[in-house]
């Protein structure tokens, strides 16, 4: 899937914070085996986020937001994503009352307009937070959007317990690793630059050092598939170089394969 990830915040764009959350989602999304078309970076300006929104939903399946839930006045997301989408706000009594009553256990002064975090996308699904707020899943024409707390703490853990399982859904992926001795990182990458005209969709990167390192990432719509097309890439890239060492690890499980 092509996945898009829209940073919030003017903090952001005016250089006050340094971004994180756009790093680490880009690498975790494609470790999964999905492709980041975009980063986007916007200020909270009602007409940025929503061009911004409508180019991701344009060139995207699935759209990342983080930043803007809070309650201040220039958190403004969920207002900006209804109005792109076409959708009506209400309120949700129950998400009110959670998220009043996580400030009461935290012993913090309850915010006066607290209730702006629950005046949900109708038709929106709740994502616990870690923290205070929480997070929206919208699905809507086919299109995924995630919208999340800009704290890095928060987004990692909304991804790890909402997003993983619903991305892991939609395809798997394994990474073939090679490492050469006795061969410049030039050599190596000339050796292996057909295999992403033989596989296609194959993400090839070599890596300077010693040994020279590569790395295949490859995808596939079941775990079979992905199997054989692993396999056949790591005979291909055995076949090129001939003194490689090789391992095969389907992303996410943790296992690693010598081949």
């Amino acid at each position: 899937m092509r996945v898009s990830i829209l940073l919030i915040g003017s903090e952001l764009t005016k250089g006050i914070v340094r971004d994180v959350n756009g790093a680490w989602l880009a690498e975790t999304i494609t470790s999964m085996g999905h492709e980041v078309e975009r980063i986007l970076v916007v200020p909270d300006r009602e007409e940025a986020i929503i061009d911004a929104l409508n180019y991701a939903l344009q060139n995207s399946d699935v759209v990342i937001t983080t930043g803007g839930l809070g309650f201040t006045e220039d958190d403004i997301t969920l207002e900006c994503v209804c109005k792109a989408l076409g959708l009506g706000q209400k309120l949700c009594p129950e998400v009110a009352e959670e998220v009043r009553d996580r400030y009461v256990r935290l012993g913090l002064r309850v915010p006066k307009n607290y209730t702006k975090a629950a005046m949900l996308p109708e038709g929106s699904r709740v994502i616990r937070p870690a923290g205070t707020v929480p997070g929206v899943h919208i699905t809507l024409g086919g299109k995924e959007i995630f919208v999340l707390p800009g704290y890095p703490a928060e987004v990692r853990h909304m991804f790890e317990t909402y997003i993983r399982s619903r991305l892991e859904e939609r395809g798997v992926a394994a990474i073939v690793e090679a490492e050469v001795e006795g061969m410049t990182e030039e050599e190596v990458e000339e050796a292996v630059r057909g295999l992403a005209r033989d596989y296609p969709g194959a993400y090839v990167k070599t890596h300077a050092g010693r040994p020279v390192r590569v790395t295949i990432l490859v995808r596939a719509g079941s775990r079979e598939e992905l199997e054989r097309l692993a396999r056949g890439v790591a005979d291909s890239v055995r076949t090129r170089l001939s003194t490689a060492s090789l391992t095969i690890r389907e992303v996410g499980s943790g296992s690693c394969k010598p081949k």
